[in-house]
């Protein structure tokens, strides 16, 4: 069982702070768990400025954990390219170019047998958010100011649409850039994903606001 291992202590108190024991542990079930280190919990902590603690007490702690699940046993030779639906209700992207990977994260291990299925671990908490993670670019941008009050500013970047979304995954502004940047004034103060989709691809970087 792979709550029990020590690497995954911080998965294993998600799962409970979550209150997805009992789902997640049905022995009827048949499940394949995308299952982040210890290490991926605490490299998305720093990344947004928290703790541990903080990631826990995110509200949406259920969702983004259901993220990393899906509903069949799927081995690695199962696994194919393309969208994967998980049972938050949205879809990650595997990729089996160079090693498999899940959105932005690498299948470190593969094909740990449980009891209801089956547990691939990755080096990245998974992340809901509202586009293709097919060629998404992270932290490729040169944004500024970052953190930022009134607005973003970009360097060389053609018109883009973009997408922010919260720490929950939850889409708070959309749009398109004007003059290369973005007024981010509206926005609460806090941490936010900034995904853009323009000519050269797709790229997603680290948004705060003041």
């Amino acid at each position: 069982d792979v709550a029990i291992d020590n690497g995954f202590s911080y998965l294993t108190a998600a799962v409970v702070e979550a209150r997805l024991l009992p789902a997640l542990t049905n022995p009827l079930a048949q499940l394949t768990v995308f299952a982040p280190t210890n290490t991926a919990f605490e490299n998305l902590a720093a990344a947004l400025g928290t703790d541990i603690s903080g990631l826990l007490a995110n509200p949406a702690l259920g969702s983004i954990l259901l993220y990393h699940v899906i509903g069949e046993t799927l081995l690695s030779t199962e696994l194919t390219s393309g969208p994967l639906t998980t049972l938050n209700g949205q879809a990650v992207t595997i990729s089996l170019a160079g090693g498999v990977t899940v959105n932005n994260s690498n299948v470190s291990l593969a094909d740990l047998q449980v009891y209801n299925g089956v547990v691939h671990v990755i080096d990245a908490v998974l992340v809901p958010g509202p586009v293709s993670t097919n060629n998404l670019q992270v932290g490729a941008v040169e944004m500024y100011p970052n953190p930022a009050t009134e607005m973003v500013r970009f360097n060389n970047l053609p018109e883009s649409n973009f997408t922010i979304i919260n720490v929950q995954g939850a889409i708070v502004k959309e749009g398109t850039t004007v003059n290369s940047s973005i007024q981010v004034a509206d926005l609460q103060a806090g941490n936010y994903f900034l995904y853009l989709r323009n000519e050269n691809g797709q790229f997603v970087t680290k948004l705060v606001k003041l």
